[in-house]
């Protein structure tokens, strides 16, 4: 995507050199003409125009561009935060078998401690 709004600014730059060049021409071709006191006027709100246009170009375009900064940068932590949330459901799910696991240990130490217990109490009661 940056690299289209490169291409597309460099197409629109080469079209706004040609009107600055195109805009000399006109003003020195004012300057020799016999009219320019009378177009006096003329040249400044010309010059004024492409001063404008230029201006408006470059405003624009870095606003472009910035917008362009941002959605990648909004691809990016979204991409990473899908990636986040999956490690989590990950370690989420691994947690849970751990978790599981270890109840079963739990329970199986805990039957043989009962069964420990039990044989213990059979051996004393049948040595009583």
């Amino acid at each position: 995507m940056a690299r289209e709004h490169e291409a597309g600014k460099n197409s629109i730059s080469e079209i706004v050199q040609y009107s600055k060049r195109e805009l000399s021409q006109i003003l020195e071709k004012i300057e020799t003409s016999k009219y320019r006191n009378a177009m006096e006027e003329d040249k400044t709100i010309l010059s004024q125009l492409i001063t404008d246009l230029v201006r408006h170009f470059d405003q624009e375009w870095e606003a472009r561009k910035l917008l362009i900064t941002r959605q990648a940068k909004y691809r990016i932590f979204t991409t990473e935060m899908d990636s986040f949330l999956t490690s989590v459901a990950e370690t989420c799910e691994a947690i849970e078998i751990r978790t599981s696991v270890e109840e079963s240990i739990l329970s199986v130490k805990s039957a043989m401690k009962f069964l420990t217990n039990l044989e213990s109490s059979k051996i004393q009661v049948i040595t009583s």
